[in-house]
């Protein structure tokens, strides 16, 4: 496959994946929430196979104890996803130097998790965490350090 054509499919994903992470950002408190839910009551079936046959205030629980982690490991992924795109993206221009093919990634993706939080805070029932910008940058890190390393392994020493 040829340069341009990563370079172009590459961008195109990133604008996508932009896109599903700005429309997860401008759903309202509610929404965002019922979204969440849904996704949690999956995993609590996973992991509680006999979900379904527990009480309300047993079911409430369990819910309860996986909201916030399940939230917060969506960040992590919105981001990871987000940074390994754009990872891909300035990998193919060629007069980039080693470093600035990690360096521009990862800025790349902080900053979009900052306007992301700001974007956030200006939707009803929403807000903007710096705790979310250090989970997103957390996704970020691992996806560059993960990418970095499989071009590393398989490449060899250089990056360029």
């Amino acid at each position: 496959m040829s340069v341009k054509l990563v370079r172009y499919i590459s961008l195109a994903l990133l604008i996508a994946w932009m896109g599903v992470i700005f429309c997860f950002s401008a759903q309202d408190e509610k929404d965002s929430a019922k979204v969440s839910e849904g996704v949690v009551v999956k995993v609590a079936e996973v992991v509680y196979p006999d979900y379904e046959k527990l009480e309300e205030p047993q079911k409430k629980e369990v819910l309860d104890k996986f909201y916030m982690p399940i939230r917060k490991a969506a960040h992590f992924f919105e981001f990871f996803v987000l940074a390994g795109i754009a990872f891909v993206f300035f990998l193919t221009f060629k007069k980039l130097s080693g470093k600035s093919k990690i360096l521009l990634p990862l800025c790349f993706s902080v900053i979009y998790a900052l306007s992301d939080e700001l974007h956030q805070s200006s939707v009803a029932g929403r807000a903007c965490r710096f705790t979310d910008v250090c989970i997103d940058s957390a996704g970020v890190l691992l996806a560059v350090l993960i990418a970095f390393l499989i071009i590393r392994k398989t490449r060899g020493d250089k990056i360029g």
